[in-house]
């Protein structure tokens, strides 16, 4: 993601170094109000939310919301209104769009659905290859095979589950890699990976199977203890660790 802002010239700012007085309207995306994943003050209003990940039930206020769990990823929602309103879409947009959706569907192969394949076909013609290849395959630090040692060291199958620690993790999202190239073990159906980034405990979970909708697992599972949530196959969460 790193990578992905630097090559396509996103202008991010971190909210710590913005003064939220100065502005009227915010709009959030890919998250809700509430949710401890952003860090949205519980004291303001959002004007539009845009989201697709299942809810946990807690209530909060949007003049517009559109929130459709069916969507596989939250950038065909936001392709498909750029192309009912006309706007152009440059190939830097395009490329972060296509890759959103690439991501969230693993390649359209998980959670996907019609608009998503849509939007991922219309997208495509407009991206750079090269450079969505540098974005995919990034030069990665000593520490990210160090987490993967851990991790496979780790492992434990029980049946057709697959249980792995990556412990003391330079990055949080490592879990959720872990979890991805776990479930490609044969015999492997299910897989849950956690790892401690700083004070937080952060956990994937994978599967292969239909009828399990690991979503609502994960937000059961630290009912009370951390936040959770995701979709049907892929899920994920954190408890606070001290």
């Amino acid at each position: 993601n790193k990578l992905m802002v630097k090559l396509l010239d996103i202008p991010v700012r971190h909210l710590s170094s913005v003064n939220l007085d100065d502005y009227t309207h915010f709009c959030l995306v890919d998250s809700q109000p509430g949710m401890k994943n952003n860090a949205f003050p519980d004291n303001r209003t959002a004007l539009l939310v845009l989201d697709h990940h299942p809810s946990d039930g807690h209530p909060f206020d949007c003049r517009f919301l559109d929130h459709r769990v069916n969507a596989g990823s939250t950038s065909t929602i936001v392709t498909q209104y750029l192309i009912q309103f006309g706007v152009p879409i440059s190939w830097q947009l395009a490329s972060a769009l296509f890759y959103g959706i690439k991501t969230d569907t693993d390649g359209l192969a998980r959670d996907c659905g019609d608009l998503d394949q849509e939007m991922f076909f219309h997208l495509y013609p407009k991206i750079r290859p090269l450079i969505m290849n540098q974005i995919e395959n990034p030069d990665l630090p000593r520490k990210y095979y160090h987490d993967v040692g851990d991790a496979v060291l780790s492992g434990q199958v029980y049946e057709h589950i697959l249980v792995a620690n990556t412990d003391q993790t330079f990055n949080p999202d490592m879990p959720a890699e872990m979890a991805d190239f776990f479930l490609r073990m044969e015999g492997v159906k299910i897989v849950l990976v956690y790892g401690r980034y700083k004070d937080t405990l952060h956990f994937s979970i994978r599967t292969s199977m239909d009828g399990i909708r690991l979503g609502g697992l994960a937000i059961l599972m630290v009912e009370g203890i951390g936040t959770a949530g995701g979709h049907t196959r892929a899920a994920g969460g954190q408890i606070p660790f001290t």
